[in-house]
C-alpha cells in the first residue's frame, strides 16, 4: 500500500462515516440495510489503514502518534458496533448517541493526526 492506497482509503473512510452519520439520525424505512452495508465498508477502510504508518515510513514518534490514534479510533468503533447492532439501535436512545458521538470523537483524531502525517 502506497501513499496514493492511503489516501484513498481515508477519503473512503470519511465518505463512509459522513453516511453512516445520516443514517444514524434519519428516519428512512429500511436504513438498516444501509446502515449494516456501510459499516462493512467502514470496517474494510480500518484494515487498510492498519499498516499505514509502516507505509509511510513514519519516525517512532509519528509512528506511535498514528497507532495511539488508530487504536483509539478502532477501538471505539468496534465497541460501539458490539454495543449497538443494527438490530439493537435505538437512534433516540441517549446512550446510543453518546456512543455514536464517542466513536465520531476518536474518528476526528485520527483524521487531525493522519491529515498531519500526510503533509510530511
Amino acid at each position: 500500500m502506497g501513499r496514493a492506497d492511503i489516501e484513498d482509503a481515508l477519503a473512503k473512510l470519511e465518505q463512509v462515516h459522513k453516511q453512516l452519520a445520516v443514517l444514524s439520525t434519519g428516519a428512512e424505512a429500511g436504513w438498516e440495510k444501509e446502515y449494516l452495508q456501510r459499516r462493512r465498508m467502514l470496517q474494510e477502510q480500518i484494515n487498510r489503514l492498519c499498516q499505514a504508518d509502516a507505509q509511510l515510513n513514519l519516525c517512532d514518534e509519528d509512528s506511535r502518534r498514528f497507532r495511539d490514534a488508530f487504536s483509539r479510533f478502532r477501538t471505539a468503533t468496534a465497541l460501539h458496533q458490539a454495543d449497538w447492532p443494527v438490530v439493537d439501535i435505538n437512534r433516540q436512545d441517549p446512550a446510543y448517541g453518546q456512543s455514536a458521538a464517542n466513536v465520531g470523537q476518536t474518528y476526528q483524531n485520527f483524521m487531525t493526526v493522519m491529515r498531519t502525517l500526510m503533509q510530511r
